[in-house]
């Protein structure tokens, strides 16, 4: 017969697989991955030419895929890197300096999301030429549904300018 002891030991054994062999056997692949391109990002500048020393505006638009909402907070920032020579630095951001109360987080996504709007300087020696700026845009979202979480994208873009 079986000893009341062995059979304690044998079913907690078992208990131990099985509970092994859950954490093993749930896949990783639980955690949900963020999408690559939450938001599809629009670049234009006017004018479409520019003379040394003059300055163009740089609109970026944020237009989110389905399901995704862009947040209040933290602000969206966009900034163009000074490159010598050619445009000083230059930084526009939107949204809310502070995060909304915890009982109002639905709040925190924006109703309308419009363009931003960012001036550029060109230095008065600027060359001729078409050019690249470097830009990086950083953004919060959060996804809806039944996969609900939030995140932060940094996007490096490259913004043409041509200047006469």
């Amino acid at each position: 017969m079986w000893n009341p002891t062995k059979r304690v030991t044998l079913l907690r054994a078992i208990l131990l697989l099985v509970v092994l062999f859950a954490v093993v056997a749930t896949p990783a692949a639980n955690k949900v991955k963020p999408p690559e391109n939450p938001a599809q990002i629009k670049l234009s500048v006017e004018p479409g030419s520019i003379t040394p020393g003059g300055s163009a505006r740089v609109t970026v638009e944020l237009a989110p895929m389905d399901g995704v909402k862009i947040n209040q907070y933290p602000k969206i920032q966009f900034k163009v890197t000074a490159e010598e020579g050619l445009v000083g630095a230059a930084a526009v951001s939107m949204g809310n300096d502070t995060p909304p109360a915890e009982e109002n987080l639905k709040d925190n996504a924006f109703k309308e999301l419009k363009p931003l709007h960012l001036t550029i300087e060109l230095d008065q020696a600027a060359p001729k030429g078409e050019h690249e700026l470097a830009g990086k845009l950083t953004y919060a979202y959060c996804m809806s549904g039944k996969d609900y979480f939030c995140a932060r994208k940094r996007v490096s873009v490259k913004i043409p300018i041509t200047v006469q």
